[in-house]
């Protein structure tokens, strides 16, 4: 889903694309057709709403074959995040010494070499819940039709974003790819958005990533709450004095 007229406008630490993206072809995946004189290691596919599929994965997949055009890389909490815009799809990465899970968009995913926890075609709505690797991930997919002026729900700031957008031929409007992040000592949110001008589509994904340890400590915290409340309710100095007459 990509080409050389690729344009990424970004902020923060640059790392390094996960391949050599020329070639270029406007596929999603690295590996174009035969005609390119490349190995085809994948099937090539024309980004497309209707194609695009969503993978929960646990591990560290193979990302060569998709084409990363746009990456960043940042620290929450001991674990390495790592950010991905794939065209018109996207790959997130979160690490932690030998484990990771990944959430990834893609029209073509070919051989991942990762676990497959969940996937869901992105052209219908859902939400996808799961705990893995000390981690509570929630995700709200939803397709919608575009309307021109399309954009992040969330607040980000401008350090923490990314946004790339690619040219096609005969001046059509560009496909977008926008990835947006915040972080707190407990949470990470990602939103992403990606249009798809050609069918007058886009899909959203909103996706949180809480560590689990604190969910417990704040669950332990509304039970002590709880306890407390209901021993002050039973205490003599709670209940009501009769009403004399």
């Amino acid at each position: 889903c990509g080409s050389s007229g690729g344009r990424g406008s970004t902020c923060g630490t640059r790392v390094a694309p996960c391949f050599d993206s020329t070639p270029v072809v406007r596929y999603d995946a690295a590996v174009p057709p035969r005609s390119c004189g490349l190995p085809l290691h994948v099937t090539a596919a024309i980004h497309s709403a209707e194609t695009l599929r969503y993978f929960l994965l646990e591990g560290r997949p193979r990302l060569e074959p998709l084409r990363v055009f746009e990456s960043r890389r940042v620290e929450w909490q001991g674990r390495v995040v790592t950010l991905c815009a794939l065209g018109t799809s996207h790959a997130v990465l979160v690490e932690l010494g030998d484990t990771a899970l990944t959430e990834l968009l893609t029209c073509a995913a070919g051989d991942l070499e990762a676990r497959v926890l969940e996937q869901r075609a992105a052209s219908s709505a859902c939400v996808i819940s799961r705990t893995s690797d000390a981690l509570r991930y929630d995700c709200r997919l939803s397709p919608f039709a575009l309307d021109g002026g399309d954009r992040l729900r969330g607040a980000f700031s401008s350090a923490d974003q990314i946004t790339f957008t690619y040219g096609v031929d005969h001046g059509a409007e560009e496909p977008m790819t926008c990835i947006g992040w915040r972080a707190d000592d407990t949470t990470l949110v990602v939103e992403t958005l990606h249009t798809y001008p050609h069918e007058g589509r886009g899909v959203r994904s909103e996706s949180t990533f809480r560590i689990l340890t604190a969910l417990k400590s704040e669950n332990a915290r509304g039970v002590r709450s709880q306890k407390s409340e209901e021993r002050r309710r039973a205490s003599p100095s709670y209940a009501c004095s009769p009403v004399l007459s």
